[in-house]
């Protein structure tokens, strides 16, 4: 059967094809980041308190689909490494906030400016009004879990 009339077929190639290119973006992910002792997820769970501003750990969790323990451990190295601090709510002292420091400010922007040159040159075959699609399914993706 012609796999645009089976919607069966449909989602299970739009999704093997999401995990070919998971397993791409976190390789050269990793290695576009890896200069300032960040790996891929640290990365992201960094880009999230950046433009967030002051977010809690529960938040992160919620809008980058991490598991729990997963983003207290990138919290701690994040913190570890200068990049991050960690204070407790002024509202509510079991609730901890996290801000970038200004060191992690800049190691976002380094990262910001290579990854935004190497997502120019890999995605160049791809028309704006594709990315744009993209970005909705993706949003889409995301607010069904």
């Amino acid at each position: 059967m012609n796999t645009n009339t089976n919607p069966n077929k449909t989602a299970l190639r739009f999704i093997k094809d999401l995990l070919v290119v998971s397993v791409y973006l976190h390789r050269e992910g990793g290695r576009l980041v890896q200069e300032h002792s960040l790996t891929q997820q640290q990365f992201v769970v960094l880009n999230e308190i950046v433009e967030c501003g002051a977010i809690n750990q529960k938040d992160i969790v919620g809008n980058l689909l991490f598991e729990k323990s997963n983003v207290s451990k990138i919290v701690k190295k994040l913190s570890d490494l200068g990049y991050i601090e960690i204070s407790t709510s002024k509202h509510d002292r079991r609730v901890t906030i996290i801000n970038s420091t200004e060191r992690g400010e800049v190691v976002w922007r380094l990262c910001i400016e290579k990854l935004n040159s190497w997502s120019v040159s890999w995605l160049k075959a791809i028309e704006e009004d594709d990315l744009v699609n993209a970005t909705k399914i993706f949003e889409k993706l995301r607010g069904t879990t």
